[in-house]
């Protein structure tokens, strides 16, 4: 057992009125600002809809902060949250909260590759005394999928891993959700009737797989979730 001999760092989330908050242990293993439309549509669609939230948009993209489940605890007091998916057919779900529109979790659902552990926006941080997160500059990723021409052509921040996330994704494989998801599907959300749709109002681009004699073949539909060099 290697001792903590530093002071652990216990943080807070909270949304733009207030009404909805999160304590938070520890750090964040991974932190990015995503810039694929399928993330930055929803921060766009509320900050429109909810003018009283707290925009997840930094330098053009949502600002997330990766915490492991087990690190995350929702206030009791906590008023309902809301979800929303891109598309008809969406099947990553993101929360907001109902009191004011704030994005809270920016990418889950029940098929989220990664079981104990979630995105949440990343300007609602604050440290305990209730000062900023002041956590300086995060690199920028997913660019090539960005809507914004000069976010396009500036590319990913160089350096920029994701190798955290798969890490965390092979330590939670085995959690339980039943462990985390005390809230009407706070972090595994099903898509259903109440599920807001936030249009694709971009043209779907269609791409086929194949391999290199041309024989093996796969289609592939919209854009993908993450990219990265492992």
């Amino acid at each position: 057992v290697v001792p903590i001999t530093w002071e652990k760092r216990d943080r807070v989330w909270k949304c733009g009125c207030g009404k909805f908050t999160a304590a938070l242990s520890g750090d964040p293993f991974l932190e990015f600002n995503c810039h694929c439309r399928f993330c930055v549509a929803p921060a766009r669609y509320l900050n429109e809809k909810y003018p009283n939230g707290t925009s997840a948009l930094v330098n053009k993209g949502v600002g997330k902060s990766l915490f492991y489940l087990k690190d995350v605890t929702l206030a009791a007091s906590n008023p309902p949250l809301k979800y929303l998916r891109v598309g008809p057919e969406g099947q990553n779900i993101r929360s907001f909260t109902s009191c004011c529109g704030t994005l809270f979790n920016s990418a889950g659902g029940a098929g989220f590759p990664l079981k104990g552990g979630r995105p949440i926006t990343r300007n609602c941080i604050y440290q305990a005394d209730g000062s900023p997160y002041g956590c300086g500059p995060k690199p920028d990723g997913e660019t090539a999928l960005a809507f914004d021409t000069d976010v396009r052509e500036k590319g990913d921040t160089p350096g920029l891993d994701f190798s955290p996330f798969m890490a965390a994704a092979q330590v939670t494989a085995g959690d339980n959700p039943a462990d985390y998801d005390h809230s009407c599907g706070t972090w595994y959300k099903t898509p259903d009737a109440e599920t807001t749709v936030v249009p694709i109002t971009w043209e779907k681009r269609d791409r086929v797989w194949k391999c290199g004699c041309g024989k093996f073949t796969a289609a592939l539909s919209g854009d993908p979730f993450l990219e990265f060099n492992c």
